[in-house]
């Protein structure tokens, strides 16, 4: 299996949203699947870290947009590095790491 994780941008500024999407895949054929079970992890500067796990009943938090393609529209409180972690489980085992900067603004 496979996990592709896109961020559109690195950098984002203080209070603008990100959207972080994870894609599960089959790693021969790259068809998409499903996991069991989609966790999305982000620890923050101060290391704190926050779990969101997909529910279907659920509106809020992790949203499926297809087969295996699952996505978080986080707002980040403060300035600093985030660190995100994906992972499937169940039928798709699979994860993957990633990263992104907030900065602050210069005029508020």
């Amino acid at each position: 299996y496979r996990l592709t994780v896109e961020i559109p941008m690195r950098t984002v500024d203080l209070g603008d949203a990100i959207r972080i999407t994870g894609t599960f895949s089959i790693r021969s054929s790259g068809v998409a699947t499903d996991p069991t079970t989609i966790v999305f992890k982000v620890r923050n500067p101060a290391a704190v870290v926050t779990t969101y796990t997909y529910d279907a009943e659920e509106l809020d938090g992790v949203l499926r947009s297809g087969e295996g393609i699952y996505y978080l529209d986080y707002t980040p409180a403060t300035a600093g590095l985030y660190v995100v972690r994906i992972y499937g489980t169940g039928t798709v085992i699979e994860s993957q790491e990633t990263w992104f900067s907030v900065k602050s603004n210069t005029i508020t």
